[in-house]
């Protein structure tokens, strides 16, 4: 990290445009209060990706195997899949 990806609240208060336009486009940058980190400005897109990542990581760690049929997990998942026929298709 370079100085710029660490500004004081008074900074980040003042310029909060450009600081959060500056961690969706170069990565997250981290507010600091009374000298020491306090808060950290990330992209959308960086925290799921980090949700995602640690939702995985607990999933392998409970060692959970995928049980059922496909259509199970997406029903589980809150997701929608095509038919049988349109995946082979």
């Amino acid at each position: 990290m370079t100085d710029t990806d660490h500004r004081s609240i008074e900074d980040a208060r003042a310029h909060l445009g450009r600081v959060v336009r500056d961690a969706s486009a170069h990565g997250r940058r981290t507010v600091i209060i009374d000298g020491h980190d306090a808060a950290v400005v990330m992209s959308r897109t960086e925290l799921e990706n980090l949700e995602d990542a640690a939702a995985l990581a607990q999933w392998r760690a409970a060692g959970s195997p995928i049980a059922g049929t496909l259509e199970d997990l997406a029903a589980e998942l809150g997701i929608e899949v095509p038919d049988a026929h349109e995946r082979v298709a």
